[in-house]
């Protein structure tokens, strides 16, 4: 049962909308557990509404791409400068890489991660000492 009577208040969060506390709460059940809010709402959630299964989505299609898992900048001393340094694994064997990429590239990345692509970044031998 849900009293959405008793969360009628609106917030205001700086760079969003205004919403009432109940349109809030939603938010956080759609997004965090899609399965639950589906059997609870009887709707079918669509991609974009759920972050929780968006990132599984995300995850499943990645499996066999190197997926960036830790980074240094161009302040370690094996990374040159205007590059950032990565180790990527692939999901589907565990296999480990390591590569060289354009840091402002890096910077915008979005999402759940930063997919290698073996056309743009430039792999490398493990430094000694990462």
């Amino acid at each position: 049962m849900v009293h959405k009577e008793a969360f009628q208040r609106v917030v205001t969060i700086d760079g969003r909308p205004d919403k009432t506390e109940y349109e809030y709460a939603l938010d956080s059940f759609r997004g965090w557990y899609p399965d639950q809010y589906e059997q609870f709402f009887g709707a079918e959630l669509k991609p974009g509404e759920s972050r929780t299964r968006d990132e599984a989505r995300w995850k499943a299609e990645n499996t066999i791409n190197f997926v960036v898992s830790a980074a240094w900048g161009d302040w370690a001393h094996w990374v040159q400068h205007g590059k950032v340094g990565v180790v990527a694994r692939r999901e589907s064997d565990g296999a480990e890489k390591w590569f060289l990429v354009d840091g402002p590239l890096y910077q915008k990345r979005t999402g759940f991660g930063f997919v290698i692509d073996f056309n743009r970044d430039t792999e490398i031998t493990k430094p000694e000492r990462p």
